[in-house]
């Protein structure tokens, strides 16, 4: 996991790169809670799928106390995070803008996903344990609310480009943490496949696979239809080899888990303790890409 000091890094460069640098006015301020809202629900999905995957840790009994602890901390910060998109979303109430009326929506919607998911989860937290039967039911409420989550998303930036264009470095920055939102992704669906889901999950984990492994590649070389170009230092360079060379050695499971092959104990702790490791290089990555944006743009 990265630090707070971190996350605090990351997200105040998401806020400065994907603004737009023309114009002035009321124009400027819907630029400026666009480039917000962008940065939070970029955030959020990687904070819904941790959830799940810290909940799936859980439910197998994996680091079990510490996956509660990151359980409640994720927790936590979305809740935060959602209160104050609710308190933009009342900020555009009066507003008669089809785009603003769209993103009303949106948010409405992944509100209630949130109040359906945190009350099933209170239970869990109190205990401070989750059974499996309980991870499992939680599970499915966590992938409603993520993709609810997908949803606001892709309005705000849907809306952020009827003003303007994210830069060069903050596409990088935004699909680095989508990547590790991904990365949280494979693990609960892995996990969840581990805990005998039904055999149609195998078709969601392969399609999240193939989603993260191209991102992976666009990153690390490049990729002009995502708006990536290759990773601008040595040293990033370095850490994407990193990190394919982690993720290499997690596809033999995937390979196992979606081939419908009965998982071991040994295949399922070793994926999750390599799936940690994946997911905190991918946020040194970001803090790293964070390190290029100049100090006064932050």
């Amino acid at each position: 996991m990265t630090s707070t000091t971190t996350r605090s890094r990351v997200s105040a460069a998401l806020c400065v790169l994907v603004a737009v640098f023309a114009g002035t006015g009321a124009a400027s301020a819907n630029r400026l809670f666009m480039t917000e809202m962008i940065a939070a629900s970029n955030v959020q999905r990687t904070l819904v799928r941790t959830m799940g995957a810290e909940l799936m840790r859980a439910g197998l009994r994996i680091d079990e106390r510490s996956s509660m602890d990151r359980l409640r901390e994720a927790h936590s910060r979305f809740g935060q995070s959602l209160a104050a998109m609710q308190q933009g979303n009342d900020d555009l109430e009066d507003s008669d803008q089809e785009s603003a009326q769209a993103i009303i929506g949106v948010v409405r919607e992944a509100a209630a996903q949130w109040r359906a998911f945190d009350g099933a989860l209170q239970p869990v937290l109190a205990a401070g344990a989750v059974t499996a039967t309980q991870a499992r039911e939680l599970f499915d409420l966590n992938r409603q609310l993520g993709d609810a989550v997908e949803r606001v998303h892709g309005q705000y930036h849907q809306s952020a480009n009827h003003y303007g264009v994210v830069t060069v470095m903050g596409r990088a920055i935004l699909v680095t943490e989508h990547e590790r939102a991904l990365s949280q992704r494979i693990t609960s669906e892995f996990l969840n496949i581990a805990m005998g889901a039904d055999p149609s999950q195998q078709v969601a984990l392969i399609d999240t696979v193939a989603q993260f492994e191209r991102f992976m590649r666009g990153l690390a070389y490049g990729d002009p239809e995502f708006g990536l170009v290759q990773a601008p230092t040595p040293d990033l360079r370095a850490q994407w080899s990193l990190i394919e060379s982690l993720w290499g050695q997690m596809t033999p499971q995937i390979a196992a888990a979606t081939s419908g092959a009965r998982l071991s104990r040994d295949q399922i702790d070793s994926f999750a303790e390599l799936s940690a490791r994946l997911h905190a290089e991918i946020g040194q990555a970001g803090e790293m890409l964070a390190a290029l944006v100049p100090p006064g743009r932050r």
